[in-house]
């Protein structure tokens, strides 16, 4: 029986809720960094099946439109970088957005906490 990614993002999910609710409150103290460790990779993966491919492809084309080159995410990351050392965008506040908004989105996937934290925590000392 084949399984589309989103059939298979909602199982890990489900995984990672039984992980935290039927597990991780019957473990020792010795395991329960092993048994949480295991519940965010689980939920890590899931996100990442349900969304990954779309921002991989969100990623590049902001890559593409902000070097004006076409290529995989993999050969336009290498060639920001080379650009960034070469001080290609020193002072250039668009390619500083354009990474903060990549970054933003990874730790989306992959933390999305440590990304509402940040918010909240942005918001707070912005707001006084």
């Amino acid at each position: 029986m084949a399984q589309t990614f989103d059939e298979l993002s909602n199982l890990l999910a489900l995984a990672h809720r039984r992980q935290l609710e039927a597990i991780v409150p019957h473990v020792g103290p010795g395991q329960k960094y092993d048994a949480l460790m295991i519940a965010n990779a689980l939920a890590i993966a899931s996100r990442l099946l349900k969304d990954g491919a779309a921002a991989q492809h969100s990623e590049a084309a902001r890559y593409r439109t902000a070097l004006n080159k076409d290529g995989t995410l993999l050969e336009l990351k290498a060639l920001m970088a080379q650009s960034i050392r070469a001080g290609a965008f020193d002072d250039d506040e668009a390619i500083f957005a354009l990474l903060q908004t990549n970054a933003r989105a990874a730790l989306g996937l992959t933390n999305p906490k440590a990304l509402d934290e940040a918010d909240a925590t942005r918001n707070k000392t912005q707001n006084g």
